[in-house]
């Protein structure tokens, strides 16, 4: 998303070469009655701060920002007050930026934070399909053989992405390596054998449950076979005739 800060301050994406009315996206931050009272810590609603939606991807674009306004009112109302004069316009993960008054009011405090910030770059390869890129394998992208190539959701293009229990790079060749889970502890609580793209996880000897649960592995139980012998007997008796 586009965020803006600042006193009257105008920002907006647009499409490189497009300067004269076409752009993507933009808000205005107002002054009008902004006062260190009127703030509202982590609200980006237009008051000192706005923000504003990307709906539409682009190739090239410029962040610009200007001012608009005919006076600055930041610190009007008292004399004592120490705003920020700066203007900012910038882009920031959905949901990663929370606006701070000391953005405002305590110059260096944004700079500071916006280190920190992340944004998120979404490209696409050409203007192809997998299917169609696919038949051009001089060109295709996706050289890794544990890679796989997936469609772009807003219109044509794509980009690749390794395989299900591989990282790495999918656009050179052997950059999909193999992910070692062994290595995690939390993977395996048993005996843990790693294997192309995936692992086994198996409880030691003698014992039995699931591996991948902490304290599921139990002992088994000792089963002791007891052979009954009948043992027979005769008796027999003598006779003498006199």
């Amino acid at each position: 998303m586009l965020v803006v800060m600042g006193s009257n301050a105008l920002g907006y994406m647009m499409l490189e070469g497009a300067f004269s009315s076409l752009y993507q996206s933009g808000c205005m931050a107002s002054s009008l009655r902004l006062s260190e009272h009127s703030l509202d810590n982590s609200s980006c609603k237009g008051m000192g701060c706005c923000q504003a939606s990307i709906s539409f991807p682009s190739n090239h674009f410029l962040i610009l920002i200007e001012y608009s306004g005919s006076g600055d009112y930041l610190g009007y109302l008292h004399d004592n007050s120490t705003f920020n004069i700066c203007r900012y316009a910038m882009l920031v993960e959905v949901k990663r930026f929370k606006f701070s008054t000391t953005y405002l009011t305590t110059p260096g405090t944004f700079e500071n934070d916006a280190v920190n910030l992340p944004v998120v770059v979404d490209f696409t390869i050409s203007n192809e399909t997998c299917e169609y890129a696919r038949q051009r394998m001089a060109s295709y992208a996706c050289v890794s053989i544990h890679s796989t190539c997936n469609n772009h959701n807003n219109g044509l293009g794509y980009s690749c992405k390794c395989f299900s229990g591989y990282q790495g790079n999918p656009y050179i060749h052997h950059g999909c390596q193999d992910i070692d889970e062994c290595l995690d502890s939390s993977k395996c609580y048993g005996i843990c054998t790693n294997t192309p793209g995936s692992f086994k996880c198996e409880c030691p000897p003698d014992t039995h449950g699931n591996g991948s649960i902490p304290g599921d592995c139990y002992k088994n139980e000792t089963k002791i076979h007891l052979s009954k012998t009948v043992i027979g007997s005769y008796h027999y008796a003598k006779f003498w005739l006199l």
